[in-house]
């Protein structure tokens, strides 16, 4: 890409300049120092029985394969990073083929075939899930919620370079976008990134790590609240000065009850396309009890709320309520346990589906919860439409988003696009 194009839009090119001096003194001349970092990192979140998920330009696989080999040896979660650390949102079709194709090569000389990717910049176009589409990827992480967690009285120049960075990364606010997987064209799973990241506190609003921490809690926060995903970045040069900040981190998440449940990238695609092929049954029995048969797989959360059942439920999060797993079971309602959606168009059947209520039909219809969206039903419309639901008191069952009772999802994940500042230095010529 026009590197003098890119530090214009990302930062303007004085504070680049600046920030090259800092570049300078957080990379060594070897690749040693960085090596350190990520053996923290993993050290780190191995503390709390935890993986990180390593997006890694794949270009550095060339020349440090032994050291990537062995940091999935020891659990970590590698995807592709780009094979050189480029803007994919210039590039068209065949030459994001090319870009993974080689990517996907470097990676095989270790032995690994990485199913999933977030390219450089979080930066990516119409024909990016097409070409990822062609190579089988089936995830990635390249859209991103910025969160309202920056509360401080900041300088004026240190907020226009945090506002700089969410415009280069298209990131949309947590009031128009739910921090959930999405499926996009070509059936790849998105999972959005969570902002503010280590780059935007550190370099962006000239902060510490210590505020990364605080930051990021106030996100975990959110997320429980919401019971939506993480999924934290920090890049492999910052993780010395925010490692605690990320104990902090994994230590509150391991506190909560109901829990958190921190996983890898690949381990939510697979959670979530496993998910999605369950199909519960809710059987009317007679005017004050319906059957209930949710999947039989223990891993599922099923909760049921504002209604008796048989066997009792037990107290989950707010109204909600936890049923055994696997297990059918009864409900005793007046009024359907379910949603009823008229002639909603597709995308919010599509979205209702998916967020797992159970929908009525036939004679059960006028006993269930109508709901009424416009016709056009785009993502900014989901959060609102979940909300109204949370605040009507009609008795419902649902299949939760996450496994074995976690009301949120916590994903560690690190962009590791230099390991020495010659590799730093070379970005700009490699494309």
């Amino acid at each position: 890409m026009n590197i003098v194009k890119y530090l214009s839009q990302s930062r303007g090119v004085g504070n680049s300049a600046r920030r090259l001096s800092v570049i300078s003194k957080r990379f060594g001349i070897s690749p040693a120092r960085m090596r350190g970092a990520l053996r923290e990192l993993l050290t780190v979140c191995a503390e709390y029985d935890a993986h990180p998920t390593l997006a890694v330009t794949a270009c550095l696989i060339e020349r440090n394969p032994y050291f990537f080999e062995t940091l999935a040896s020891r659990g970590a979660d590698l995807g592709v990073h780009g094979f050189v650390h480029t803007d994919h949102a210039l590039l068209d079709d065949d030459e994001q083929y090319e870009h993974l194709s080689r990517a996907l090569a470097a990676f095989s000389v270790i032995g690994l075939r990485p199913k999933g990717f977030r390219h450089p910049y979080l930066r990516f176009n119409e024909d990016t899930w097409h070409a990822a589409s062609r190579l089988e990827f089936t995830h990635a992480s390249n859209s991103s919620v910025h969160w309202d967690v920056v509360e401080e009285n900041l300088p004026p120049e240190a907020l226009a370079a945090y506002y700089k960075g969410l415009q280069l990364y298209s990131s949309e606010p947590e009031s128009q976008r739910m921090s959930l997987p999405r499926l996009v064209d070509g059936d790849i799973l998105d999972i959005p990134a969570s902002l503010p990241d280590d780059e935007a506190v550190l370099d962006r609003l000239a902060l510490d790590g210590r505020h990364a921490g605080i930051f990021w809690l106030r996100t975990l926060d959110r997320t429980y609240e919401l019971g939506e995903a993480m999924t934290l970045v920090v890049h492999n040069e910052r993780v010395p000065m925010t490692a605690n900040s990320l104990r902090a981190l994994l230590r509150a998440a391991r506190a909560r009850k109901p829990g958190v449940w921190i996983a890898t990238l690949s381990e939510i695609n697979d959670w979530w396309r496993k998910r999605a092929k369950w199909q519960g049954r809710v059987e009317q029995l007679d005017d004050r009890r319906w059957r209930v048969s949710p999947p039989a797989d223990t891993d599922a959360t099923i909760l049921v709320r504002d209604a008796a059942t048989q066997p009792d439920s037990v107290p989950w999060y707010g109204r909600w309520r936890m049923m055994p797993a696997s297990q059918p079971f009864i409900i005793h309602s007046d009024v359907a346990p379910m949603l009823s959606l008229g002639d909603a168009p597709d995308s919010a059947r599509t979205f209702i589906s998916g967020e797992g209520y159970s929908v009525a039909t036939n004679g059960s219809v006028a006993r269930a919860l109508p709901l009424h969206t416009d016709g056009h039903f785009g993502p900014t419309a989901e959060r609102p439409l979940s909300d109204s639901i949370e605040r009507t008191d009609h008795p419902l069952v649902r299949l939760w988003r996450w496994p074995r009772g976690a009301r949120s999802a916590l994903a560690i994940t690190s962009d590791v696009d230099a390991m020495s500042l010659v590799d730093f230095l070379r970005r700009p010529l490699e494309v």
